[in-house]
């Protein structure tokens, strides 16, 4: 039950921290007045289709696929996924906050993930139990400019059962519309 109350806590601040990021100020957007066009080689895309790869405990499975969403203003990315986690389909949601210049970007991560046969923890004291669920929270480097997206990222995963956190890693590359 204390483990429980536990994860409950640490779901809370992990959720306080995803809102502290997404409530950072706007940056607009620099237009060139002397040749009179907006810039547009380096924008990054705002939706871009990703093939990705990772670990076990990666969001999107060992090998899969992902959709992402890039709000420029509040530089918040939005990462929605599924991929193959031997067995079973392994699925899961990133929100991102990005950091940097056009095009490159350090980023904080925030992801909830789960397997659908494979149980990534277990209840020590009913081994016959375990948890297709978890969390992880991480940092990486994102370049994201123009028809190209590539991202490469990692850090804890956190499970209800465990007080250890497991490692994960992950990268993608995409195409933007």
């Amino acid at each position: 039950m204390r483990q429980q109350t536990l994860h409950a806590k640490l779901c809370l601040a992990l959720g306080y921290l995803a809102f502290a990021f997404a409530a950072t100020p706007t940056h607009a957007d620099v237009v060139d007045l002397t040749s009179g066009a907006r810039r547009s080689s380096g924008r990054p895309g705002a939706l871009v289709i990703k093939a990705e790869g990772g670990s076990a405990y990666a969001p999107f499975g060992y090998l899969g696929g992902a959709i992402s969403y890039l709000n420029e203003g509040a530089l918040l990315e939005l990462e929605a996924g599924a991929g193959a986690g031997f067995p079973g389909v392994q699925a899961g949601l990133s929100v991102r906050k990005l950091f940097g210049e056009v095009g490159e970007f350090f980023l904080f991560e925030l992801s909830v993930a789960g397997n659908s046969k494979v149980s990534r923890g277990t209840n020590p004291l009913d081994p016959t139990k375990g948890t297709h669920v978890w969390t992880n929270l991480g940092i990486g480097f994102e370049h994201r400019a123009g028809l190209f997206s590539l991202g490469l990222s990692g850090g804890a995963s956190f499970l209800s059962f465990s007080q250890t956190p497991a490692a994960y890693v992950h990268g993608g590359i995409g195409l933007a519309f």
